[in-house]
């Protein structure tokens, strides 16, 4: 009798705690427990409350979807999408289930499943869902943490959260990528999205699964040639690939303090938008950007213009009207535009619209774009067609006679070059080859190329700059060209020629003996003390991480003042004899903490001064290289100096005012009182000097 009531008992003690475990499971606010729903207005919240799940309409919508968003944001930022191309109308008759095999299901108004995770547990009743503070959505064993059976990071929509991850399932044999929606009210999957590479370890935007129009270049373990600036952000922590026997992918990580994301817009642009806690409210700053707006095919759809320097940047010919109107209220340009007045041509049979597109390469010509334009119908549209054709064929013949003629020209001027004139010179692809023995010397690299050393046939030296990616390395090639290739100063290095064949752009410049300046300024031991007006050295830095001013990475207008930005950081990097990339011993970021004092008026200590100089140093010099540098910095092109005016000002022949904090410069800076300024327009001003 004993024994029966001791077995009683023990039933039910176990009875209980399996009762008492499954009503913790249901209250937590993070889980949907095996055979429970979620419905209308009822949602998920993460642990730390950053993220929450449920069901929500974008925009002006009718339509509702199970999704995932950040829950503290002013605007509803959507980071992952259920049913993207099977909303439903009634949140409250629909319902998200976790069903006792392991399956999460959406269930429509009439109890259709019309999304599921496809997922299936080893034994009934044995699972959970859960919203993670990375805003990953699991489903896992309820007593095993590790046994994970399905999770939302391995099939993202346009967003790439820190912890998720951008590659290739190798088991399932299935890519992982993102797709951008539709339109801001449309989350179905749009033409554009990102992924990796095939057999590569670079990141690309595709159009329609085929068209390649962006790369971010080969992963060299650090960082991405083309644009180095991904992984060396202040926003981003432990950027990295990793392959395995289960999947090879991209993935990086969170910076205390701050929230970010990478995702495909509705634009088919790649962006990056970051966030801190002592931001003023919580808004999100976009912190990078590629390609530009009229780089991204089709994106405008037919018969319509592009021009990102308006807004909006798709605009329908004359004569024609966008093809759906609500569609380019919400930002989607695809389907193009059609024509305002039908052609009435009955006399001469069916009769469409016809394009000839040509675009011209010219080196002092970018961006050439002409349209040929005809009406054809029946027998008389084909002779049409082939008189245009003809007179297309005929003019590309006189075009190529007269580039034909000119680089003979350019080459009988190549031959008469004395090195003294100060003229370009066109070299040939083979002949540089031969001056830098197949480019076996390499003196340095930057984000947009390498650099390599070279003998020309009369014993000079060069070095040859050659851009590692033709589609983001033209812009740096023609602004090179055209800015280095007119200036000749005795402390500058002079730019010799260039070459441009296929699809090769490199740039040819006089070979400096005394080294690099990163050399002299970051050698260990070193004790060279530079006289800027008796030595030269090569100061190649535009493209190199630490030096991009902010229109790089936004993709906007670039500007001489790009440059002015690049010699501000470089300035940083002279005065106190650290890479920009490096923190202050005490966890300051040396260029914050000199705009700090100097925006407040405070005397630059000597503190700041290199250590190898040893105190060696001017300290009025001083605090007007630390202004000039400030100056150099600003977010507002406008607002930077000349590099004329620089000069004057280094050599004490102009006085400059008080520089602004430059707004970029305010995620590093330790006072909160840069987090909530909102900057108006500065004028740099210089005064005469009496020194």
């Amino acid at each position: 009798m004993k024994l029966e009531r001791k077995k009683t008992s023990l039933y039910l003690l176990a009875l209980h705690l399996a009762l008492v475990f499954e009503t913790i499971t249901c209250q937590r606010p993070d889980v949907i427990a095996s055979g429970q729903t979620l419905s209308g207005n009822h949602t998920l919240s993460s642990k730390d409350g950053t993220f929450e799940l449920g069901f929500f309409t974008p925009g002006k919508s009718r339509n509702y979807y199970i999704g995932i968003w950040y829950k503290n944001f002013v605007d509803k930022t959507v980071v992952w999408v259920a049913n993207r191309n099977h909303p439903v109308t009634n949140p409250y008759d629909s319902e998200l289930k976790l069903f006792p095999d392991g399956n999460l299901a959406l269930l429509n108004e009439s109890k259709i499943r019309i999304w599921s995770s496809n997922s299936t547990a080893r034994k009934d009743n044995a699972t959970l869902a859960i919203l993670l503070n990375n805003g990953n959505l699991l489903i896992r064993d309820d007593q095993d943490i590790s046994d994970i059976i399905w999770q939302s990071f391995d099939y993202p929509t346009d967003t790439w959260l820190p912890g998720g991850k951008i590659g290739y399932n190798k088991r399932k044999k299935e890519k992982i990528y993102l797709t951008s929606w539709r339109n801001a009210e449309d989350p179905a999957p749009s033409v554009f999205s990102l992924e990796v590479e095939t057999n590569e370890t670079s990141l690309v935007l595709v159009y329609n699964k085929t068209k390649q129009y962006f790369t971010t270049g080969s992963w060299t373990g650090r960082y991405f040639v083309s644009v180095p600036e991904i992984q060396s952000n202040p926003y981003v922590l432990n950027f990295g690939y990793i392959s395995d026997v289960n999947e090879s992918k991209f993935t990086y990580d969170l910076i205390p303090k701050t929230l970010t994301r990478f995702m495909i817009d509705v634009t088919g642009q790649f962006r990056q938008f970051a966030w801190r806690e002592n931001y003023p409210e919580h808004r999100w700053g976009g912190n990078w950007l590629r390609p530009e707006q009229c780089e991204v095919p089709r994106f405008c759809g037919a018969f319509s213009t592009c021009n990102q320097l308006k807004a909006p940047s798709c605009n329908c010919l004359q004569g024609y009207e966008p093809k759906l109107a609500e569609s380019w209220a919400l930002g989607d340009y695809t389907d193009g535009c059609t024509r305002i007045s039908p052609l009435h041509c009955s006399d001469v049979g069916e009769v469409e619209d016809t394009f000839f597109f040509s675009e011209g390469n010219a080196i002092f010509n970018p961006g050439y774009r002409g349209f040929t334009f005809f009406r054809q119908s029946g027998k008389t549209s084909k002779m049409r067609v082939w008189i245009v054709i003809g007179a297309v064929g005929v003019l590309f013949v006189l075009l190529g006679i007269v580039t034909l003629v000119i680089l003979q020209l350019m080459k009988r001027k190549v031959g008469r070059y004395n090195g003294e004139a100060g003229d370009l010179i066109l070299f040939k692809y083979k002949d540089i080859k031969k001056a830098t023995k197949e480019f076996s010397e390499k003196l340095g690299e930057g984000g947009f190329g390498s650099v390599f050393k070279g003998t020309l046939p009369d014993s000079r030296g060069i070095a040859v700059k050659v851009l590692k990616n033709l589609r983001q390395g033209e812009k740096q090639f023609r602004a090179e060209v055209s800015t280095i290739g007119q200036i000749q100063h005795i402390n500058l290095v002079r730019l010799k020629g260039f070459c441009i064949e296929d699809d090769k752009r490199l740039l040819v410049l006089e070979y400096m003996k005394n080294g690099s300046l990163e050399h002299h300024l970051f050698r260990e031991n070193s004790n060279v003390s530079l006289d800027w007006k008796a030595s030269r050295v090569l100061t190649t830095i535009r493209g190199t991480r630490g030096y991009l001013a902010p229109e790089w990475i936004s993709g906007e207008a670039i500007t001489a003042k790009a440059d002015v930005f690049s010699y501000g950081k470089l300035l940083f990097e002279i005065i106190s004899g650290r890479r920009n990339m490096e923190l202050l011993d005490d966890g300051d970021y040396f260029p914050a903490l000199v705009a700090d004092k100097i925006s407040k008026g405070e005397e630059v200590l000597m503190q700041f001064l290199d250590q190898k100089l040893k105190g060696k140093a001017n300290s009025i010099e001083l605090t007007r290289a630390c202004k000039v540098a400030c100056w150099c910095i600003q977010d507002d092109e406008k607002n930077r100096p000349t590099m004329g005016l620089v000069i004057q000002i280094l050599e004490g022949i102009s006085e400059v005012g008080i520089p602004p904090f430059p707004w970029f410069l305010r995620g590093f800076a330790k006072d909160n009182e840069y987090q909530s300024i909102v900057h108006e327009p500065y004028t740099f001003y210089t005064t005469s000097s009496n020194n």
